[in-house]
């Protein structure tokens, strides 16, 4: 997550109707966060998200790779490579890898 993500999951479950109120307001919320935890409280979850988004654009890059091999064809008898693909044939395959 990214930091004003978990500045604001902290100040939405502060404002739940059970107990008392942390924080008093942003900037209050903001300090509270780097006295207790440092830099890293600011950074929680960014582990997982960044893991998240590796792996999906793995997956779709491996998927461009393929469409485009597919819309190009195969290289030309004497070892030469395929053309490249015109602008709307890649966008085609971008936009079907995801």
């Amino acid at each position: 997550q990214t930091p004003n993500q978990v500045i604001a999951i902290k100040m939405i479950h502060d404002q739940s109707p059970r107990g008392p109120r942390q924080y008093e307001g942003l900037v209050h919320c903001v300090a509270c966060i780097w006295r207790a935890e440092g830099v890293a409280g600011y950074f929680q979850g960014v582990g997982p998200a960044v893991t998240k988004g590796a792996a999906t654009n793995a997956i779709r890059f491996l998927g461009f790779g393929q469409l485009k091999r597919l819309a190009q064809g195969p290289a030309g008898a004497d070892g030469t490579p395929p053309p490249p693909l015109a602008t709307w044939q890649a966008m085609l395959c971008g936009g079907i890898a995801g």
